[in-house]
């Protein structure tokens, strides 16, 4: 029987396509149909009610993980295990699966709406497009990570019309339709505006009647009813909607209005108020969307109270959206926020490429600077007073804008020591990758963009890194003679070990059993040996990858590496320069590659052939997969990562991305990509303090360690001392191994990891092998010098038990290691209390972060509330940690860094009366792990691409949302001053003089995006009330205390 579906529902587990291999269509995808995964559930359905998981672990490898590497989509449970009976035929138990009927229904509603979905011709489809804004200000719609969100649904809007889809008065650019949108009610208010769309009182009550009576009580207990609305006047909800023909575009809503950002201390669980609901009901029941498109990462919807997976009716995603078709352009490079969207929203998610990346470059004073080093450099030996008077100049202009703090020059270092220092310093920044603009959903790069983005791709090897696969880099230095070695293996790593005088010096005797005062008996001295075993200066070893750039070239000088820069070679970043100047010729063809040149022949063949053409392909095939989704048909699947972290196989974009087997978490890349940079992390440590560290804090997200097989809970194995063990055939963690002290020749660190509320949604088994791991490692028989983690849990323990706790209680409750939100919410608390100034001392951000994160995880406990228990924890915390696996970001592009990382150090620095060390780890590269600490980081993003004009006039190509990029990044910096103290008057004052002080930036915000100005100078103007910026200039004062005082004249509205 030749069967034609739509829509095919499936209740099998496991997945027929293999993750990474060439795909084919499966049995399922018969007649192009879009498959729902529906589970029989292994729980009961009291356990699966009672549970915030939703799922048992072993549910989300077979059900929900392995089926999305066929590109299902996932629905909902729709049976549950009965109680087991014995059958004394086959004498055995015999357990039975119970069906629910109401889950069932969910199911079969949303396959119907595919199926109508696909069954509609275009015309007569009605499409609803939702567009993000967080904050919630004028100046910051259109939330979408590395997107171009308004230009995007622009090309969206034209590939429909050509389509044959109602789609009409497409506005001429993204600019034009945010002033459209703006001229309507957004999450700032209403009054003055056109309200175009409405949706009454009596039937948003209907609406709001037919949910489930626990929704409802928890709505109206936490905002009232639906006539104390804001949104609410004559009888209607104003709501932020604007109808191109048959499209409709919003602007998502706000999750509650007027709230005191105190109140967030207590609300991590916040129910969106009746303005939320009535957006979604007038888009599903009013205009009878057929289908719903949220345009980029990410919205608040799928973030909203309720169960990780297998959704009841009373989890807020499912009440709110319905069963509707759900499709969500989604950067490539995010799997485990795109995850959030596919498991609780049944998304169907379309990837999108990452913006163009490039090099940084040098500019203005950096460049200034790089001219005087080399001239002084070429002055040595010559004149002495020419020499002194050059390095005085030199020296002035760095302290005048304050690169010595930035690059380490310390007061009182001597001159030679400092030159060399700034010269590393300027080369590392000239080489750092930044993004040149924003993806436009649809486009792909072109010309300059796609050179460099090509030379991004293919500077770090690929698979096995060997022919076409290897560094381009790599392979011209190799051709010219330049002397390329191989990466040292991991477990090589350079003598660490504190000096024994100095340990004494500091405190005391070497045998002192104190847990801060550590022995130094443990050493690292027997690993011996240099991470790339490079002689620095010499050109035997170099690697463009990884060298001293401050180190003297003594290499040869081919002529065409020569006369490809009129600068001086003077050291191995000069070379490095010379190197990354000929790759970007070659690939866009400005210059022939020579026979001879066998090694970049090879490179740039694969280029051609493969890595150029997924490129190009992404633009037009986002765009086609989208058309299928609104077709009802089904979209093909595919990986994610970051395609500059060696990933190319997950270009082109426009696939329904899958992320990875939780059960195979930590994968053994990742655990040699994480002891390796805990071993640095140490040697860090105890080159800044003196002494072996005790106790780290280590934020752990779901979304990193899915783009990395698990780098940070490798990391925080391997600081307790413990590595995972694989099943060979499967490659998927089933325990661990303790390392014993003679092979670790080092202290154990106690690791407290808070996790974000994706990794315990995604990886319950991680979560449960890191607390198994260190409550035995906590149970072993080792000096407290050696094994901190067994000193302090016994003392924990026997200090709780005399309080009167039973002896079983106590252990346990000193062993909790892993904190997190409270189940069913997210985040960690501090992003409304910086966005709506909720806040006064830094106490009060290190509160919000104690109240939200404060819930204890482990195996078999799925978040006991401990604020007592995770205060002791950060409390004794000497360094919090935090690891970023890719530079296609940085952490001024995100509120998640400073609310995670930020967060820790001012709930540590509260508790401890002392601000911990704070260390910003650099992944992006497996094999060299940098560890920096956050002052460090933050100077690096500073200038090498906050205030670098190459960024900046990639960003104002964007109009709009390239306005919002900027005044977006100064929140950031702004919150890592309030959070942590580790920005500098000197980085404000240079985003001052970038943003505001220079007309042609500060034109171009008024022009574009006037709110994202105004609100970019009242963050400035709020630095400088609270102290954390003294600027250099009255005139700055004044010009931004003016923005201050406008706007409280003018308040403000819900």
């Amino acid at each position: 029987m030749d069967l034609k579906p739509d829509v095919v529902i499936n209740t099998t587990g496991f997945a027929v396509s293999a993750p990474g291999a060439d795909r084919e269509p499966t049995v399922l995808e018969a007649n192009d149909a879009i498959v729902l995964q529906a589970i029989f559930s292994a729980s009961s359905r009291e356990a699966w009610a009672a549970s915030s998981q939703g799922l048992s672990a072993r549910d989300l490898g077979m059900n929900v993980a392995l089926p999305e590497v066929d590109g299902r989509v996932l629905s909902r449970a729709v049976s549950f295990k009965a109680a087991a009976r014995y059958d004394a035929a086959v004498e055995a138990n015999i357990v039975s699966s119970e069906p629910d009927a109401g889950r069932m229904t969910y199911v079969a509603a949303l396959a119907a709406n595919w199926a109508r979905l696909r069954q509609r011709n275009a015309a007569e489809r009605r499409i609803a497009l939702v567009m993000a804004n967080y904050p919630n200000r004028d100046g910051r719609l259109g939330n979408g990570v590395g997107l171009d969100t308004p230009a995007g649904t622009i090309e969206v809007m034209r590939a429909m019309a050509a389509a044959g889809y109602p789609v009409a008065d497409i506005p001429a650019d993204g600019d034009a339709l945010m002033r459209h949108l703006m001229a309507g009610p957004t999450n700032s208010g209403f009054d003055g505006r056109v309200v175009r769309e409405t949706l009454s009182l009596s039937r948003y009550t209907s609406f709001f009647s037919s949910l489930p009576v626990q929704i409802q009580d928890e709505v109206t207990g936490r905002w009232g009813d639906p006539e104390a609305d804001p949104y609410l006047r004559e009888g209607g909800f104003a709501l932020p909607f604007a109808r191109f023909g048959g499209l409709l575009i919003g602007i998502q809503p706000a999750r509650g209005y007027h709230i005191d950002p105190k109140e967030s201390y207590h609300s991590p669980d916040l129910v969106p108020p009746h303005g939320y609901f009535a957006f979604y009901a007038f888009l599903r029941e009013e205009f009878g969307a057929d289908a719903v498109v949220h345009m980029g990462k990410h919205g608040n919807l799928e973030w909203l109270p309720g169960k990780a997976l297998a959704l009841s009716e009373t989890c807020y995603p499912e009440a709110i959206l319905g069963p509707l078709p759900h499709l969500y352009p989604f950067i490539v490079n995010d799997p485990g926020e795109g995850a959030q969207a596919k498991r609780r929203t049944g998304a169907v998610i379309i990837d999108h490429l990452t913006p163009p990346l490039t090099r940084a470059e040098s500019y203005g004073p950096l460049k200034d600077l790089e001219a005087l080093v080399d001239e002084y450099y070429e002055a040595s030996g010559g004149d002495p007073r020419r020499i002194r008077l050059l390095s005085r100049q030199i020296l002035e202009l760095v302290a005048d804008i304050g690169l010595d703090r930035d690059a380490g020059i310390a007061r009182g270092e001597s001159e030679g020591e400092a030159l060399k220092k700034l010269d590393a310093y300027l080369c590392d920044l000239k080489e750092m990758q930044i993004r040149d603009g924003l993806h436009v959903f649809g486009v792909s790069p072109e010309g300059r963009l796609l050179t460099d983005l090509t030379v991004a791709l293919a500077r770090v090897p690929r698979g096995l890194g060997e022919g076409g696969d290897a560094s381009l880099q790599r392979a011209i230095a190799g051709d010219f003679g330049l002397g390329v070695l191989p990466v040292a293996p991991p477990s090589v790593l350079p003598d660490i070990s504190p000096k024994r005088g100095e340990i004494e010096s500091r405190h005391g005797s070497p045998q002192t059993t104190d847990v801060g005062r550590r022995s130094s008996h443990l050493s690292i001295s027997p690993l011996v040996g240099e991470m790339s075993g490079r002689t620095e200066g010499g050109n035997s070893t170099f690697d463009p990858l990884d060298c001293d750039m401050a180190a003297i070239w003594t290499g040869p000088k081919p002529p065409i590496l020569a006369d490809i820069l009129d600068a001086p070679w003077r050291t191995n970043g000069d070379t490095v320069e010379r190197i990354e100047l000929l790759a970007a010729k070659l690939v866009s063809g400005e210059i022939d590659c020579s026979t001879l040149w066998s090694q970049t022949r090879c490179v740039l063949d694969e280029i051609e052939a493969r890595l150029k053409p997924s490129i190009l392909a992404c633009g037009t095939a986002e765009i086609a997969s989208l058309l299928r989704g609104l077709d009802g048909r089904f979209v093909p699947p595919g990986p994610s990562g970051a395609p500059t972290r060696g990933r190319p196989d997950v270009l082109p974009t426009g696939r329904n991305f899958y992320s990875v087997d939780s059960r195979a978490v930590p994968t053994p890349a990742a655990y040699e990509l994480g002891k390796k940079s805990a071993e640095l992390l140490i040697r860090r440590y105890v080159q800044d303090h003196g002494e072996w560290p005790v106790s780290f804090g280590l934020t752990a997200w779901g979304t990193s360690n899915m783009r990395t097989g698990g780098d940070d809970i490798a990391q925080a194995l391997a600081l307790i001392g413990v590595k995972p063990v694989w099943d060979m055939a499967s490659r998927r963690v089933t325990g661990y191994e303790i390392i014993p002290p003679a092979m670790l020749r080092r202290p154990r660190v106690d690791v407290t990891l808070r996790i974000s509320g994706f990794f315990r949604d995604a990886f319950p088994e991680q979560i449960a092998l890191f607390d198994k791991a260190i409550r035995a490692v906590g149970a072993l028989d080792e000096d407290a010098a050696d094994n901190p983690i067994a000193g302090r849990m016994r003392g924990e323990a026997a200090r709780l038990a005399a309080a009167g706790l039973d002896e079983k209680a106590a252990a346990k409750r000193a062993g909790y290691r892993i904190f997190g939100s409270k189940p069913g919410a997210y985040g960690a608390g501090l992003q409304a209390l910086i966005d709506e100034k909720g806040w006064e001392r830094r106490a009060d951000l290190a509160e919000a972060y104690l109240v939200w994160g404060s819930y204890a995880y482990g195996a078999g406990e799925e978040g006991q509330a401990e604020r007592g228990v995770f205060e002791e924890r950060l409390r004794s915390i000497q360094a919090v940690v935090q690891n970023q696996d890719n530079r296609e970001h940085d952490l001024l592009d995100s509120d998640d860094y400073y609310q995670f990382e930020g967060g820790m150090a001012a709930a540590a620095e509260a508790l401890g009366g002392m601000r911990p060390a704070i260390y910003h780890n650099d992944h992006s590269r497996p094999e060299k792990p940098v560890i920096r600490s956050l002052e460090e980081e933050i100077g690096r993003v500073v200038r090498g691409r906050v205030v670098n004009p190459k960024w900046i006039e990639g960003v104002m190509r964007h109009g709009y949302k390239g306005a919002f990029e900027i005044s977006a990044t100064v929140d950031y910096l702004f919150a890592f001053a309030a959070t942590t103290g580790a920005v500098g008057n000197h980085h404000f004052e240079a985003v001052y003089q970038a943003f505001v002080a220079d007309p042609k930036v500060r034109d171009f915000m008024a022009e574009k995006n006037p709110a994202a100005l105004s609100e970019m100078k009242e963050r400035l103007a709020e630095a400088i009330e609270r102290r954390l910026w003294t600027p250099r200039s009255n005139s700055a004062q004044f010009d931004l205390s003016e923005v201050n005082e406008t706007r409280k004249r003018a308040g403000s509205q819900p």
